[in-house]
């Protein structure tokens, strides 16, 4: 931590929950990496996805996942602060 700028690193656990940006872009973005992936596959049957072919896949996820609606959802879908004790379910 450095006092001057009281800057405070925070590690977080690897529990979706606890990952604020997960329901703002990043959650987004790997539901629609996914969806072109799985387009992409089947319209190139036995075919790797290669490095030439992920840059467009990217580029169209990231194009629609970081939005400025998303990325103004931030406020609205905050859950670590204020600390938020009900996000969790008996599962």
């Amino acid at each position: 931590m450095t006092k001057e700028y009281a800057i405070f690193v925070l590690t977080l656990h690897p529990i979706h929950k606890l990952r604020p940006l997960d329901c703002t872009v990043f959650g987004p973005y790997k539901i629609y990496y996914n969806a072109y992936v799985s387009d992409w596959m089947l319209s190139n049957l036995g075919r790797p996805v290669i490095i030439y072919s992920v840059e467009g896949i990217i580029g169209n996820s990231f194009s629609k996942a970081f939005t400025k609606q998303n990325i103004e959802k931030r406020v609205s879908c905050e859950r670590i602060r204020p600390l938020n004790g009900n996000i969790f379910d008996a599962d």
